[in-house]
This record gives C-alpha cells, structure tokens and sequence, in this order.
C-alpha cells in the first residue's frame, strides 16, 4: 500500500493507533508472524505429508512380516520415541506424536494398500491383449474350500502372472458353484472389458 493511502487508513480506521511509533507497528509484525508460524506448525505439525506417509510406510512392514496390527501402537511407536529421544532429544521425541499408529490406522492402510495392489493388477489385466485364468481348488485348516484363481497375462513384453484372487466357496463344490464364484469376481471388477 502507498504510504499515502496508509496514513489515511490508519487516521481513518485506526483513530486510537494514530500516534502510536514506527518501532510499535514493527514489534506488532513481528509478533502475527511467530503466532502464524506456531498456529501453522500446530495446525499442520512438523510435515504433514511425511505423517501421512509414515504409517503407510510401517503397516507395509507389518504386513510383510504378517504382525498383529496392535504391533505398531503398543510396540513400534514407543520404541522409536525412546530411539529418537535418546538421540535427538526429547523435543524431537514430541514430533512422533502426530504419527498415528493406532490398530484402526494399520488396518486401514494395509486394505487401503491392498485395494491399491488389486486394482493396478486388474487395470494391467485389462490392458493386456489376451489373458489366461488358472483356477484350484484349496483346503484351508478349518476345512473350508477356497478358490484360487491365478492369471497369465501380457505387461511390458513379457508374461506375468499373478494370484487373482482367494475366495471361499460353498460347502458344495460343484463346477456351477466354482463358475458362479468366478463370474461374480469378473462381473464386479469388470475384468470382462480385456480383449
């Protein structure tokens, strides 16, 4: 703003600030910038996209190793608070606090992962020319029938092939239920549309 324009704000909309000093106005701007960066760190903690980043990072790890999902919050988060205290100090210890490694938060990234992984399978599936379906039939500790159904299909010039899907299946398995099962996967997730 034109210093002008300025004074006859102040003079205008500020009566009561009008004989206040240079150094009055320079204290008051650098107070509103420490209070927007504290209300912009509380607001956002240290990085958000690395808080966001972080718990996805660790429930990869936890489902690679097949951990209860409790792992993180009971045992992870703690030691890594006393792993970065010790050696950061305690102020960087605090930081952690905005990762949330809660049983819901791992459960949540771990299906939120596997959505992810099952959709870009599809999406190549489906990208391919041909494809080439492989069904068996499995047993699991309970007695209870799955099907398995891998798939052969074309990506970057070459063959891959990856396990579709594992689904339970009647206690009756009979071809019809096994073409059933098989039909409502395709049918929902539109694998259909592959040449």
């Amino acid at each position: 703003m034109k210093p002008a324009k300025l004074r006859r704000h102040l003079e205008t909309k500020h009566q009561e600030l009008r004989e206040k000093s240079q150094s009055f106005f320079k204290i008051k701007a650098s107070e509103l910038e420490r209070s927007k960066k504290i209300i912009n760190k509380t607001a956002t903690g240290t990085n958000s996209e690395s808080a966001v980043l972080a718990p996805y990072q660790v429930s990869l790890l936890i489902a690679k190793k097949g951990k209860p999902h409790t792992i993180a919050e009971e045992l992870i988060l703690p030691c890594a608070k006393v792993m970065v205290s010790a050696v950061l100090g305690e102020k960087a210890s605090k930081e952690l606090d905005i990762i949330s490694l809660s049983n819901n938060t791992v459960k949540s990234r771990i299906d939120d992962m596997s959505e992810n992984v099952k959709e870009q399978l599809i999406m190549n599936v489906k990208a391919s020319c041909f494809y080439a379906l492989q069904l068996d039939e499995s047993t699991a500790i309970s007695n209870d029938a799955n099907l398995l159904s891998y798939v052969r299909y074309e990506h970057n010039d070459s063959i891959s092939e990856d396990l579709l899907f594992c689904m339970p299946l009647p206690t009756h398995t009979t071809g019809e239920a096994i073409f059933e099962v098989l039909n409502n996967f395709i049918y929902t997730n539109r694998t259909s549309g592959a040449r």
